[in-house]
């Protein structure tokens, strides 16, 4: 065994944790998806690094890619993966970044996610190494864990992964890598504006659209409908454009793993970086060329398939799922992922039946339910929707989206007040989600709630004051009060912003409500 490390021009991590300085959530988010992102190529390589810390991480010149270092821990790997009933082996690491079962010299791959969770919270809170010992306690130490949520001020989500990721039992922590990354992508689809509406329940006069959504064109009360992306004409593919952090520049020879051999996977990452930057047609050369170095590299497939997607090049996308599964039949995430695809392409059939595989595949995905439960709302089976919602919910209690598109399907079949329940305990999860506050409103204006219905939608727009849709739903509360000076000043901003952000069934909405009002 020998290990060659190249020099990695740049600085350590350590040099940006300063303790009392607190990072933003953005930064946060970009530090965990760049290491962890190198976790999931390091991890299948069948390493576990055991000394994660900010002084074994570099900021590379001048691209300001992570990568990780010092790889001196891996020799002790070897013995404990050749044991079925393993010997403890010497407790390597660095105590602040050590879970409890690596200083009993029992290493788990998810013993590495669980540093990269603590290095999260030394970002989240600014506190210095001596402060997270305090805090977190030592892996030996037989004290609770104190919570650190008071020190900072991330959302709730994002804190429920990094409390997930120091789980100190192992079995409660994330099982992978990759998992924490799917997590970390969904929470960032979710925070963006809201799809092209699904439309219900009329109050005024009815005309053919070519939105194609419900064929109401007139209707201001509209529910948004949460899927795996709220931005408009972003796709719902979950976890297929995470982005690497930076390249491993480490060659573990005695381990057979030179990154030659790797170089498909490699160009892969790459292409990943180029999507995550807007390149999509950059990305897409990467990852066909990693397709012709290996044809049976469904991940590449797969991605791909997501920038094809991205692109609008929905019937491409489509073929590369289908391409990703010839290759790896019991995917459940590729069934999914082409469901996500089938679903734009209202090939809704279709789309039910690759979620109906993905959940047989892997039961307690809850991603597949949301995305079920989308179809069967679609197709009008509302007792289905809401048991698949419902389903997301005992797996994830604190699912947003769920209890959203639950009230959604709740409404649909006139259980108003089971519709309003659920976006009560959304509110009360996250205050910030504009759209529970929408679909309140709306709710509330059906029950005859015109004043608190207003004060909803008011808090809708403070929180996202470019939603061309939640203006077309405070106008129609304009209308029911009788404002019509604010009914059309309403319209013309939801005219305005569903234009900019291309919801072409919401702008001919607010148009033709304008001129009939002229």
């Amino acid at each position: 065994f020998y290990l060659v490390q190249e020099f990695i021009p740049g600085h350590p991590l350590t040099n940006e944790l300063i303790p009392g300085r607190v990072g933003s959530e953005e930064q946060l988010i970009n530090l965990l998806t760049g290491l962890l992102e190198i976790l999931v190529f390091v991890h299948r390589q069948g390493v576990i690094h055991r000394d994660i810390k900010p002084a074994n991480i570099i900021r590379r010149k001048p691209d300001g890619k992570l990568v990780l270092i010092d790889f001196g821990a891996v020799k002790e790997l070897t013995s404990i993966r050749t044991q079925q009933q393993p010997n403890p082996t010497v407790g390597v690491g660095t105590p602040a970044y050590m879970p409890i079962e690596q200083f009993q010299g029992y290493p788990q791959f998810n013993s590495d996610i669980y540093a990269v969770g603590v290095i999260g919270i030394q970002v989240a809170t600014g506190l210095s190494v001596d402060e997270l010992v305090s805090l977190l306690g030592s892996p030996n130490s037989t004290l609770g864990k104190k919570s650190w949520r008071d020190r900072c001020s991330i959302r709730a989500e994002l804190a429920n992964i990094l409390d997930q990721m120091i789980q100190p039992d192992y079995r409660n922590r994330y099982q992978s890598a990759q998992a924490v990354l799917d997590d970390l992508n969904r929470l960032v689809l979710t925070q963006t504006a809201p799809l092209p509406p699904t439309l219900i329940n009329p109050v005024v006069a009815t005309q053919p659209t070519q939105a194609g959504v419900s064929g109401i064109a007139t209707n201001p009360n509209s529910l948004t409908l949460i899927s795996n992306s709220n931005k408009p004409n972003s796709k719902p593919i979950r976890g297929l454009l995470m982005w690497v952090g930076g390249g491993l520049a480490v060659v573990v020879l005695g381990l057979g793993v030179t990154l030659w051999n790797y170089r498909p996977q490699l160009l892969v990452h790459s292409g990943s970086q180029d999507a995550k930057s807007g390149n999509y047609q950059e990305a897409e050369q990467k990852f066909t060329q990693a397709i012709e170095l290996n044809p049976n590299l469904a991940e590449a497939y797969l991605k791909r398939g997501a920038v094809r997607s991205r692109s609008g090049n929905y019937p491409g996308a489509e073929a590369d799922a289908t391409k990703a599964l010839e290759i790896n039949p019991n995917s459940s995430e590729a069934y999914a992922i082409r469901g996500d695809i089938r679903l734009l392409l209202k090939k809704h059939s279709q789309a039910l039946d690759d979620f109906n595989k993905a959940i047989n595949l892997n039961p307690s995905y809850a991603e597949a339910y949301i995305s079920r439960g989308l179809v069967r709302y679609n197709l009008k089976d509302y007792k289905g929707a809401i048991a698949d919602q419902s389903q997301v919910l005992q797996l994830k209690p604190k699912e947003i989206r769920a209890y959203v598109n639950r009230a959604l399907a709740r409404s649909e079949i006139g259980d108003l007040s089971g519709a309003l329940n659920d976006l009560d305990d959304a509110i009360k999860i996250t205050p910030d989600n504009a759209d529970a506050y929408n679909n309140r409103g709306l709710l509330r204006l059906k029950q005859g709630d015109k004043d608190e219905a207003l004060q909803d939608l008011n808090k809708a727009i403070e929180i996202a004051p470019k939603n061309g849709q939640f203006y077309l739903s405070r106008a129609s509360i304009y209308d029911k009060l009788g404002n019509q000076k604010a009914l059309i000043e309403d319209l013309r901003l939801a005219s305005k912003f569903c234009l900019q952000q291309n919801i072409t069934g919401c702008y001919n909405d607010a148009q033709y409500w304008l001129k009939r009002l002229e």
